[in-house]
C-alpha cells in the first residue's frame, strides 16, 4: 500500500467507514493515528476535512486490522 493523494476521500461517512471496520475503540484509533477523539469526532461528523495523510493512515490501520 503506498500513498497516492489522487485517492483522497474526505467523505465522513468514509472516513467513519474505516474507523468502524479496524474493530477497535474510537479512542484507540485516535491513539494510533496520534490524534485527540475530538479531531477524530471532527473528521467523521464532517465539521472538519479529513486531511489524506489521516485518510491514508486509517486505511493502513484498517487493513491491518482486517488481518487479524
Amino acid at each position: 500500500m503506498k500513498p497516492d493523494s489522487k485517492n483522497h476521500n474526505p467523505d465522513p461517512a468514509y472516513i467513519d467507514g474505516l474507523v468502524k471496520s479496524t474493530g477497535l475503540q474510537r479512542t484507540e484509533v485516535a491513539r494510533l493515528l496520534g490524534i485527540s477523539d475530538r479531531t477524530l469526532r471532527t473528521y467523521t461528523s464532517g465539521e472538519t476535512a479529513t486531511p489524506y495523510l489521516a485518510q491514508f493512515a486509517l486505511e493502513a490501520l484498517t487493513q491491518e486490522h482486517r488481518k487479524k
